[in-house]
């Protein structure tokens, strides 16, 4: 038998031979047509933030902010933040500061990464990939200044 060349929906007065291979246009994929159209781009650019100051210092302004937030006090918050400033990367529009505050309060409070997104004007997977980064570092440069008891010593106390 001929083989016709089928497009769209077939003519029921044509006879025709279909096949297993024949495949019909879907009228759904037509519906939308106006994702077929010419590409969109925004022309939208990420204007460097005018702060000058870090959003930590109008957070935390006594040690009960800080205990709040971070669940340290003050000075220690500054402290730390001297300490861990240096392994900060270079590309990352916030201060290091700002970051360690972020990480801490996700720690202390489990605030949801969109809202910490939010507040510092980032993206939820760019807070997620800071937050990694900095929970990293923190590990492996704060290490010696947790005082970990014997593990004899915690068997020995837990409950039973």
């Amino acid at each position: 038998p001929d083989v016709k060349e089928v497009s769209g929906e077939p003519d029921p007065t044509s006879p025709t031979f279909h096949d297993a291979q024949t495949q019909w246009s879907d009228p759904a994929v037509e519906d939308h047509t106006y994702s077929k159209g010419t590409t969109i781009t925004c022309g939208l650019t990420t204007v460097p933030s005018s702060r000058s100051r870090p959003v930590a210092d109008d957070v935390l302004k006594n040690d009960a902010d800080c205990l709040l937030y971070t669940g340290i006090p003050l000075l220690e918050f500054k402290t730390l933040v001297s300490c861990l400033q240096r392994f900060a990367p270079t590309s990352s529009a916030l201060p290091a500061e700002d970051l360690i505050l972020l990480t801490l309060m996700k720690l202390r409070q489990k605030f949801v990464i969109v809202d910490l997104a939010r507040c510092c004007k980032m993206s939820p997977g760019q807070v997620s990939k800071t937050l990694k980064f900095w929970i990293d570092v923190m590990d492996e440069h704060t290490q010696d200044l947790i005082p970990w008891l014997p593990r004899k010593t915690l068997k020995a106390t837990l409950p039973h």
